[in-house]
């Protein structure tokens, strides 16, 4: 988790480069440590898709959006979880952009 923390503050700071780096290094971690549909693979997609919605890369975020999505409906996480109502809001807000592209 410390390597995602790290890379919300790059994105935070717009240091997207940096930010995907830390999603990566906790990724990594996560395949080896983890259950192949444990929820927290869910949320380093939708942190990764976010990152490429904020550099205007919507196809490339609904894709992360997609994966964290498949991952949210195996896990044991409720549709009224936080994590699940921001995946289908930036779902949403993404496929608007797409359209309007």
């Amino acid at each position: 988790n410390c390597y995602c923390n790290i890379g919300v503050i790059y994105w935070k700071l717009k240091q997207y480069d940096l930010a995907l780096s830390y999603y990566e290094k906790q990724l990594n971690i996560q395949l080896k440590t983890l259950p192949a549909n444990h929820f927290e693979f869910g949320v380093t997609f939708l942190n990764i898709g976010e990152l490429y919605e904020a550099r205007n890369e919507f196809e490339l975020a609904l894709s992360f959006y997609s994966k964290a999505n498949e991952i949210f409906q195996k896990s044991s996480l409720l549709p009224t979880h936080e994590a699940v109502i921001e995946l289908q809001q930036h779902i949403q807000t993404t496929i608007e952009k797409i359209s309007h592209e």
